[in-house]
């Protein structure tokens, strides 16, 4: 049973990262092409939109994805019971976003929301389509009919986004990809999918997941709404750099979204999966978490210190004020491993009131924090959702810890020789940076500007590259084996 449960979810974080890595790349190719030919402006509306959506999909699916895939004796009533309540109340919450966007158009100083509102809300009732059949798919981790499904709804949506942006459609090209994107992946996944629902509607089903459902839906709502309040807040002070800490924030999140989404989507069955036996389970979560940040507290640290050369090398001169806020948000990056690691322990291990609790103290927090930062401007804002970042990651881990038999001391021991060597490898990159900058932008006067940023900005990479594996296979790390054994095994199955 371990044996069958270790390859299912080697096969699943195979497929998982393949296409995560394949979507970023892609996303990041049409990220550049539409970023340099439209404006902060535009993408200051795109935040407020994305806040919006975010804070009211949560009601939407209310938890009741995550009780399915908790459930194993889940019936047919209870899926289908859950995916009519999605279909109406995505229906309800489309009519109030619709309903709000003339308001918020005044509040925000941005008139063109009411024009694209009813657009790029559609999101939300076609996104409810393919809930419960990407629930049944992770279920069964069929990650590799998702993998695909996703990879083809983000090419399409690019392609459509890239044209339109190239023939001066402004933030059509913007709408245009999120609703394209979220209609193809719901439609592939009942083209493809093998669950179709039932003409069904329990209601002591619904009660019966909304006992934990609720609880969830209580902690993503809390989380949503805290998480798009800098958007909202910016826009409404500080409207015109919106824009810029939007970009930041996207770029940021290409990575960091890529791979958390990929571990989350896999680890959170396989956890459940393991959850009534204690020892088995800690040591998954140590396995876990030493994978997540062997990858993630470099590429973070990467992105810190080669932001100039990348914004410079990729994004046109009015994304240029971006940089900061992207080196700031990159630091936040570092929680976010262990935040995602503890959610995955209270969801599978709690009944839901860990989970809530948890979020009212996180909450609690980040409202100190924000009415301290938002006096005190757009940058002390950023520096603030740095501040809840590490905040949340922390509570939650508190909270975790009564659940799993995974403590402070392991935890110190899965993430510090990986934070030491991090930090040694930044450095590396900014001395050997400073070393070599000036011999590369005197060459930069015999070739284009473009060609010394992407020489400097390979450099850069390159030495940190060097530096980390070269240490990590030299200290040892507990990380770095993991991490090595687990590619082996995803290169054989690949090849397989």
């Amino acid at each position: 049973m371990a044996a069958e449960l270790k390859g299912k979810v080697v096969r699943g974080f195979a497929w998982n990262v393949a296409e995560r890595v394949a979507s970023a790349l892609f996303q990041a190719w049409v990220a550049i092409n539409v970023a340099n030919r439209l404006f902060p402006e535009d993408y200051a509306m795109k935040a407020i939109f994305a806040a919006f959506v975010v804070v009211f999909n949560s009601f939407v699916d209310s938890g009741f994805s995550q009780a399915l895939i908790r459930n194993r004796d889940a019936s047919k009533a209870d899926y289908s019971s859950a995916f009519w309540f999605n279909m109406v109340v995505s229906g309800a919450v489309y009519g109030v976003l619709v309903g709000l966007a003339y308001p918020a158009s005044r509040l925000l100083d941005m008139p063109d929301l009411v024009l694209f509102a009813p657009v790029f809300f559609l999101v939300v009732p076609l996104g409810a389509l393919g809930i419960i059949q990407q629930t049944v798919l992770t279920r069964e981790f069929d990650f590799r009919r998702l993998s695909l499904i996703t990879f083809c709804a983000t090419v399409c949506s690019g392609v459509v986004s890239v044209v339109l942006a190239w023939n001066g459609f402004g933030f059509w090209a913007i709408a245009a990809q999120r609703v394209v994107q979220t209609a193809v992946k719901s439609l592939l996944l009942w083209v493809f999918g093998r669950w179709r629902p039932s003409m069904i509607f329990s209601g002591e089903s619904i009660r019966r997941m909304f006992g934990y459902s609720s609880r969830l839906l209580g902690t993503d709502l809390l989380n949503n709404l805290y998480a798009s309040i800098p958007q909202f807040i910016i826009g409404r002070i500080h409207g015109p750099t919106l824009g810029n800490y939007e970009q930041a924030r996207q770029i940021r999140d290409l990575p960091l979204n890529s791979a958390m989404t990929s571990m989350q989507s896999v680890t959170f069955p396989a956890l459940a999966s393991v959850s009534g036996d204690d020892d088995k389970f800690a040591r998954s979560v140590g396995r876990v978490v030493g994978a997540i940040v062997f990858l993630m507290f470099p590429m973070m640290a990467g992105m810190v210190v080669v932001a100039e050369e990348l914004f410079g090398m990729f994004l046109a001169p009015q994304w240029q004020a971006s940089v900061p806020f992207f080196q700031i948000l990159c630091l936040g990056g570092f929680a976010t491993p262990l935040a995602i690691v503890s959610s995955n322990i209270l969801r599978t291990r709690s009944d839901g009131r860990a989970v809530l609790r948890a979020e009212m103290v996180r909450k609690t927090l980040a409202t100190v924090i924000l009415a301290a930062t938002i006096p005190l401007g757009i940058f002390a804002i950023t520096w603030g959702v740095v501040a809840i970042a590490f905040a949340d990651a922390a509570v939650s881990f508190f909270a975790a810890r009564r659940e799993s038999a995974y403590g402070f001391r392991a935890l110190a021991r899965d993430l510090l020789p990986v934070l030491g060597l991090t930090l040694v490898m930044a450095f590396a990159v900014i001395l050997v940076g400073a070393v070599v900058v000036r011999p590369v932008l005197w060459a930069g006067s015999f070739v284009s500007a473009k060609f010394a940023l992407g020489l400097l900005l390979g450099i850069k990479v390159l030495t940190g590259a060097v530096v980390y594996l070269f240490g990590a296979a030299l200290l040892r790390l507990s990380a770095f084996r993991e991490f090595t054994e687990l590619l082996g095994k995803i290169v054989g199955r690949v090849r397989s």
